[in-house]
């Protein structure tokens, strides 16, 4: 994650905010105010605020906000404090304390509102996820990696995501906020957020509905530069009715000498489509039914990749076949 460098126009924003020196009482441990130098001169950094500021500061392994930009000034609608820095915020409110909001994470949450978002106030600085970083607020949790960016999970998502293990689990990241789902003429009164491994629906009446198909990929541990890669992806349909006519689209994404070398033990409904598509026809799937696949790729390309989709599902009820909302499953995963 970008770290170290806010976006230019909030650092610019923040720069110019000039506020005049003043002591007052908002609950962050004194009363009296403690001058430090800044850029546009001495800067007031008091109580809870300035024991976390000292306290990054100190550590050489944490985050340096750098020297600050305001005073310490008053939130405006809830009850709290904050001081702008040169390359981050922090944040105090009686219930949650001090802590520091930087990088992409604060560009972002300034752009929800800051405190006054749905995320309320932070609960904790960045933390580090399996190939990215995180963050807890009042009101959910942000997740960023360079693949992502930031986005935050709340609610009877933030549940779901949790129950299956984060970051950590077949969801991967999310990849946009919550969104309204639209119907022909107008809302369905229905909530999705995508994630790197598929869509979560969420409706009034069922709360968070799971895709139906789900693709779990790993990658062989043990390849070294220049040897073929072994890729093994199972798909599971996690719903309750049987599915037939999902079709795997599994992508080799490579330049150079980096190629698609095809599947290894596909079965004959995979057919070849193009130098770097392979498509499979993944048959009948029953409730909690799977298949498991294989598939080799060179790692002579520097950017070889691999992306799945599961597309086109159909739902099978007696003799009526009806097609359901697609379920778009995007995996990007190294293989060197």
């Amino acid at each position: 994650m970008q770290t170290t460098t806010p976006r230019t126009a909030v650092t610019a924003a923040l720069a110019a905010v000039v506020v005049a020196a003043a002591a007052f009482g908002c609950g962050t441990g004194t009363a009296h105010a403690t001058t430090y130098p800044g850029p546009q001169g001495p800067r007031d950094v008091h109580g809870a605020i300035e024991q976390e500021w000292l306290h990054l500061r100190a550590d050489p392994g944490a985050f340096q906000p750098g020297a600050p930009l305001t005073d310490e000034l008053r939130t405006p609608i809830k009850t709290g404090a904050f001081n702008h820095f040169e390359r981050a915020s922090i944040y105090w409110s009686p219930t949650t304390g001090a802590h520091e909001v930087h990088g992409d994470f604060r560009t972002w949450w300034a752009s929800l509102g800051w405190e006054n978002s749905y995320l309320g106030f932070p609960l904790t600085g960045e933390l580090p996820a399996v190939g990215g970083v995180y963050q807890r607020f009042q009101g959910g949790q942000a997740y960023w990696s360079a693949e992502t960016g930031a986005h935050a999970v709340h609610g009877d998502f933030f549940s779901y995501y949790a129950s299956q293990g984060w970051e950590r689990s077949w969801l991967g990241y999310p990849l946009t906020e919550e969104y309204p789902v639209a119907e022909e003429g107008g809302l369905s009164g229905e909530v999705a957020q995508d994630f790197q491994g598929g869509t979560l629906l969420w409706s009034p009446s069922t709360g968070v509905i799971s895709p139906p198909l789900r693709v779990d990929l790993s990658v062989s541990p043990d390849v070294r530069a220049g040897e073929a890669v072994v890729s093994q992806f199972t798909v599971t349909n996690t719903g309750r009715e049987t599915i037939s006519g999902a079709v795997l689209d599994a992508v080799a994404l490579a330049s150079g000498e980096g190629d698609l070398r095809g599947f290894d033990d596909y079965p004959p409904e995979c057919d070849y489509a193009g130098l770097s598509h392979r498509y499979c026809q993944l048959g009948v799937l029953g409730a909690g039914q799977q298949r498991t696949f294989r598939m080799v790729t060179s790692t002579t390309a520097a950017d070889a990749g691999l992306v799945l989709s599961v597309l086109g599902s159909v739902e099978e009820r007696g003799d009526d076949e009806h097609t359901f909302l697609s379920n778009h499953v995007n995996r990007g995963v190294a293989l060197h």
